[in-house]
């Protein structure tokens, strides 16, 4: 069917108002169309679909609870594996899955991508004109003489970035506070803690657990067994920092430090390459970014990562005053962002490169150069030592990681049958649709309009064509990946952020620059007397963004604004409580109980869609099992093999929804339940509606 006369004479509507227009049937929000009743035996369907979540085509089907239902949803979409499925009274009683994706047009998919870039450009330059006017007015406004000097007041852009780097702390942590209730939600993140925790004690990996299966949280091993060794499948960077918190006994403490340090590293960068004004919009960009705000108070290593690149660049913007020294940090650095997000690291390995053989002109300090370079390369090396050592600590093999450990992770890197280029170009479609969401928490129509003004303007400066590639560099290296990696936003590219915040910073400061100049042009012109109003452009334009910037920030942190629709992309912070049906109803039962010398069993909800029964106290156990209270997943008919591994310690078991916490008796039979937490939980989602289940890989972080 073209539509081209449109739908009723061969579909009925059964729900949704349809439009049809030029042989294209469109529908808002959710639609259902049936062919009406005719004497036919087999149909061969052919549907262009353009916009789309998800769908379904149904056939032999009654009605729209019963038939066979094939289930299809774009690549983008967090579920975004199709099946066919027979519905009986509305519900999947039986599936056949695969690795069938849905392949986009790759033209059109590009196409995309470059609109969402560029499409505010021509607000862009309606907002130029509009500030060159307020510009030319303003200039003939005497400046204040109080205003003036205290631009000259020593030390006040360190001060000022002093104030938003505390401030990022302050909100961070409470948000990992009170709506993250100090505690991992992401499967990955408990990983993390469990090495943080074998750091801290001095040790890289832990004696195999007496019954592996019990201590399992996840559908791929996060925590896993090889060569007698238990350990964390990600690598060294990330718990390194986090086994600091471990000694301090206070590991939520640890993400907002480094979000607050990435703050003021930000505005130490810009203040280097550009100017002190840059530095602080960029610092205050970063600060009030929804997607900073969501990883500075999460467990994940992007946070961590962001620290470590911001250091590289700091010291590779310092290196000529410590060529030596600052070179080996930066390569330090580096190598410690490889140690944290590999693939990062090696999407950076061709700018920096680049950038580093830059040091060797003009051909007078090519000796100095060399030094610098030399001093780099060492520096990561030493990291790359590292890593190897850290390998062996954990696999028992210098050159074999975690993620090749893990069988289960072999295949989510690289082109396949079931991970094509399009549908890697499609991951990159559904980020860039989400940066644009979390990235400052703007109007749509603003998009990336700043990031990319100093290329519009035709910049030559050298840094800027550096943050660029990196930026690209990042975001290009995620299209390998299986899976688009949505988690907080597009996590993925959020190594991303510091490049793109000082571009912004600097797209904002040369536009105020251009504004002054043709502010200045046009006074001459017309009045014969010279002048620059570079302080009136500065005050048009950054009372803009700073406008940008408080709406953004008051909307997301306060939920004042109507936000977006995109899942595991929280559009406030007060949705990060209880991120994913993960919070801390058995931890409290178990405090509130006070539990001593006890093995919590902890009902099996499975390894995929169940995950958070067991994950969400799983990272709290002491990696050797020694602690005050062990849990373990009461996994069904390993019960009396654990109860034999932990003979010394009371036992109790524990589900999750209900929360409730009972002691096991002599005989196994369980007494009444202790008081327990009466919160209510949000319904399972429905097994038709989702993917990710028991045996389904995802792909890491």
């Amino acid at each position: 069917d073209d539509f081209s006369s449109g739908y009723e004479q061969a579909w009925i509507a059964v729900s949704g108002v349809f439009t049809s227009e030029d042989g294209v049937l469109g529908v808002q929000q959710r639609g259902t169309l049936v062919l009406r009743e005719g004497s036919w035996r087999d149909y061969a369907v052919d549907v262009e679909f353009r916009n789309i979540v998800g769908g379904s085509i149904m056939l032999r089907a009654e009605d729209s609870s019963e038939g066979v239902a094939y289930q299809f949803r774009p690549p983008g979409n967090p579920f975004a594996h199709n099946r066919f499925v027979r519905l009986d009274e509305g519900r999947a009683v039986d599936e056949a899955r695969g690795e069938l994706r849905i392949e986009l047009r790759r033209s059109e998919t590009i196409r995309s991508l470059v609109a969402m870039a560029l499409n505010p450009y021509p607000l862009a330059l309606l907002l130029l004109a509009l500030g060159l006017a307020a510009v030319a007015m303003l200039q003939f406004v005497r400046i204040p003489g109080v205003l003036a000097r205290a631009t000259n007041i020593p030390y006040l852009p360190w001060f000022l970035v002093a104030v938003l780097a505390s401030a990022a702390f302050w909100v961070t942590l409470f948000i990992n506070t009170s709506y993250g209730s100090r505690m991992p939600h992401v499967p990955d993140a408990l990983s993390y803690i469990f090495q943080a925790k074998l750091l801290a004690s001095g040790q890289l990996a832990a004696p195999p657990p007496p019954v592996a299966e019990a201590f399992d949280f996840f559908v791929q091993p996060l925590v896993a067994l090889q060569d007698g060794k238990w350990a964390s499948i990600y690598p060294l960077g990330h718990p390194l920092l986090l086994a600091i918190g471990v000694k301090l006994g206070a590991v939520w403490l640890i993400p907002p430090l480094v979000g607050a340090a990435s703050v003021a590293m930000t505005f130490a960068v810009g203040q280097k390459v550009y100017n002190a004004r840059v530095g602080l919009l960029a610092a205050l960009l970063l600060a009030s970014s929804p997607f900073f705000l969501m990883t500075a108070s999460n467990f994940m290593s992007h946070n961590s990562a962001v620290f470590y690149l911001l250091g590289s660049l700091l010291f590779l913007a310092l290196i000529d005053r410590r060529p030596l020294l600052f070179g080996v940090l930066a390569g330090l650095f580096f190598g410690l962002l490889f140690n944290t997000r590999p693939l990062t690291a090696v999407a950076l390995v061709l700018p920096f490169g680049v950038f580093l053989l830059s040091l060797l002109m003009p051909r007078d300090r090519r000796g100095l150069g060399a030094k610098q370079i030399g001093a780099f390369v060492a520096g990561g090396l030493a990291m790359l030592v590292a890593y190897w050592l850290y390998n062996f600590g954990t696999t028992g093999d210098l050159l074999t990681n975690g993620y090749q450990a893990n069988k289960d992770l072999t295949q989510v890197v690289g082109f396949s049958a079931s991970h094509t280029v399009n549908v890697g170009i499609q991951n990159e479609q559904a980020q860039m649709a989400r940066l644009l969401l979390v990235l400052n928490g703007w109007p749509q129509y603003i998009g990336l309009t700043f990031v990319l003004l100093p290329f519009i303007l035709a910049t030559r400066h050298r840094w800027d064509w550096f943050l660029l590639a990196c930026a690209v560099s990042v975001m290009a290296a995620s299209t390998v990946w299986r899976g688009d990696g949505i988690m907080h936003g597009p996590r993925y590219w959020y190594e991303s952020v510091p490049f793109l915040m000082l571009l912004a910073a600097r797209g904002a400061d040369r536009a105020a620059e251009l504004l002054a100049d043709a502010a200045g042009s046009l006074r001459r012109t017309l009045l014969g007397t010279d002048g620059r109003p570079l302080w009136a452009a500065l005050i048009v334009v950054y009372a803009l963004v700073f406008a940008l910037v408080g709406g953004g920030l008051y909307g997301w942190l306060f939920g004042q604004h109507e936000g977006w629709r995109a899942t595991f992309v929280p559009a406030s912070a007060q949705s990060l409580e209880g991120f994913i049906d993960v919070d801390d109803r058995l931890l409290k039962l178990v405090e509130e109980a006070e539990l001593h010398n006890v093995l919590v069993l902890v009902e099996d909800c499975g390894l995929g869609l169940g995950w958070h029964c067991y994950g969400s106290v799983f990272w709290t156990n002491s990696p050797t099992l020694d602690g005050d209270v062990v849990f373990a997943r009461d996994v069904e008919g390993r019960r009396e093999e654990l109860l034999r591994a932990f003979p010394d310690r009371a036992v109790y078991l524990a589900t999750y929804r209900p929360p409730t916490l009972v002691a096991l008796s002599e005989e196994g039979q369980p007494p009444a339940p202790l008081a327990g937490d009466t919160r209510s939980s949000p319904p399972a989602p429905d097994r038709a509606d989702t993917a990710l289940r028991e045996g389904e890989p995802a792909a890491p972080s």
